[in-house]
């Protein structure tokens, strides 16, 4: 009897031992199984920020190349300026190698474009003399300019006797600007 105790308490012990090994070893092998799953997760976010700086290197690298391209389109749409004397200077050498006379340049209004609210244009109001064929020429070189200059609207005098042909000429300008409130 004495021996059938003995193997009882054993088997007690034996079996409390078990319930408590079970007690320790599950919820730690929940516990390595759940930092396994954060790991991997962990090492795929590391590796989509490896994969997302290549990409922003190999893109700067790319504008790196293109620096040229880059510097014409920033000529042809600069940030936050007109530059109207460049401009006017522009249409005065312009006119000058179509062989017409500017008679008259004035600034007009500044509005937004509403195909692209970043981008607003500045009107220049013309009045040029000289034949058809040199005012077509000046217009073509003003279209052909690097900056983004678009001839908006014409009207034109028939000439006199002696008079050269007169022609209004309305162009626009067209920049970049950062501010969300447009001010004149």
């Amino acid at each position: 009897m004495n021996e059938i105790k003995r193997y009882l308490v054993a088997g007690i012990n034996l079996f409390l031992c078990l319930i408590i090994a079970i007690g320790f070893v599950v919820p730690q092998a929940q516990t390595l199984k759940a930092s396994k799953q954060d790991l991997v997760q962990k090492q795929a976010d590391l590796q989509d920020r490896k994969d997302y700086f290549e990409k922003i290197k190999s893109l700067s690298q790319e504008l790196d190349k293109r620096s040229g391209a880059m510097e014409k389109i920033n000529s042809s749409l600069p940030l936050d300026d007109y530059s109207l004397p460049s401009v006017m200077d522009f249409l005065q050498k312009a006119a000058s190698q179509s062989q017409v006379v500017i008679q008259k340049i004035e600034p007009g209004q500044s509005q937004l474009v509403l195909e692209s609210p970043q981008v607003k244009k500045k009107t220049i109001n013309l009045t040029v003399s000289g034949s058809y064929p040199s005012f077509k020429n000046f217009v073509s070189l003003v279209e052909k300019n690097a900056r983004l200059i678009e001839a908006e609207s014409l009207s034109f005098s028939f000439p006199t006797k002696e008079q050269p042909f007169v022609f209004d000429l309305d162009v626009s300008v067209h920049a970049l600007f950062n501010s969300p409130a447009f001010s004149e």
